[in-house]
Protein backbone atom coordinates (compact mmCIF):
# COMPACT_ATOMS: atom_id res chain seq x y z
CA UNK A 1 0.00 0.00 0.00
CA UNK A 2 1.21 3.22 -0.73
CA UNK A 3 0.20 6.51 1.49
CA UNK A 4 -0.59 9.72 -0.71
CA UNK A 5 -0.28 13.48 0.41
CA UNK A 6 -4.26 13.17 1.85
CA UNK A 7 -3.52 10.33 3.58
CA UNK A 8 -1.26 12.49 6.14
CA UNK A 9 -2.75 15.93 6.11
CA UNK A 10 -4.47 16.50 9.77
CA UNK A 11 -4.22 16.70 13.15
CA UNK A 12 -2.57 13.54 14.63
CA UNK A 13 -1.37 12.26 18.69
CA UNK A 14 1.87 11.84 18.94
CA UNK A 15 3.27 9.71 21.96
CA UNK A 16 7.32 8.83 22.19
CA UNK A 17 9.61 7.63 24.44
CA UNK A 18 13.17 9.32 24.09
CA UNK A 19 16.71 7.66 25.23
CA UNK A 20 18.93 9.78 26.50
CA UNK A 21 22.16 7.80 26.07
CA UNK A 22 24.25 10.27 28.59
CA UNK A 23 22.38 10.36 31.24
CA UNK A 24 21.46 6.88 30.67
CA UNK A 25 17.52 7.52 30.88
CA UNK A 26 14.29 7.87 29.14
CA UNK A 27 12.06 10.36 29.28
CA UNK A 28 8.06 10.41 27.16
CA UNK A 29 7.09 12.88 24.85
CA UNK A 30 3.19 13.27 24.63
CA UNK A 31 1.78 15.93 21.99
CA UNK A 32 -0.02 16.97 18.97
CA UNK A 33 1.10 16.87 15.21
CA UNK A 34 -0.42 18.99 12.46
CA UNK A 35 0.21 18.51 8.65
CA UNK A 36 -0.90 21.08 6.55
CA UNK A 37 -1.04 22.33 3.28
CA UNK A 38 2.69 23.76 2.43
CA UNK A 39 2.18 23.67 -1.87
CA UNK A 40 0.96 21.44 -4.72
CA UNK A 41 3.28 18.38 -3.28
CA UNK A 42 4.27 20.14 -0.05
CA UNK A 43 2.90 19.40 3.64
CA UNK A 44 4.50 20.97 6.46
CA UNK A 45 4.56 19.35 9.68
CA UNK A 46 4.68 20.74 13.21
CA UNK A 47 4.70 18.68 16.79
CA UNK A 48 4.54 20.35 19.91
CA UNK A 49 3.83 19.29 23.85
CA UNK A 50 5.29 18.53 26.84
CA UNK A 51 8.34 15.88 27.37
CA UNK A 52 9.23 14.85 30.97
CA UNK A 53 12.66 12.97 32.30
CA UNK A 54 12.94 12.12 35.56
CA UNK A 55 13.56 14.26 38.15
CA UNK A 56 13.64 17.55 35.82
CA UNK A 57 10.99 19.96 35.45
CA UNK A 58 8.42 19.57 32.52
CA UNK A 59 9.47 21.36 29.21
CA UNK A 60 7.99 21.98 26.01
CA UNK A 61 9.13 20.70 23.17
CA UNK A 62 8.41 21.70 19.49
CA UNK A 63 9.33 20.37 15.97
CA UNK A 64 9.34 21.83 12.41
CA UNK A 65 9.59 20.24 9.28
CA UNK A 66 8.21 20.33 5.61
CA UNK A 67 7.30 16.98 4.06
CA UNK A 68 7.69 16.24 0.22
CA UNK A 69 5.40 14.34 -2.06
CA UNK A 70 7.12 14.38 -5.64
CA UNK A 71 4.87 11.60 -7.86
CA UNK A 72 2.80 11.07 -4.61
CA UNK A 73 5.41 9.62 -2.67
CA UNK A 74 6.95 11.03 0.44
CA UNK A 75 10.50 11.57 0.68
Amino acid sequence: MTLGMQDFAGDWTVRRVIEDQLQRQAGQFDGTAHFGAAGPDRLSYCEAGPIQFPNTPLMQAERRYPWHFPSGRAV
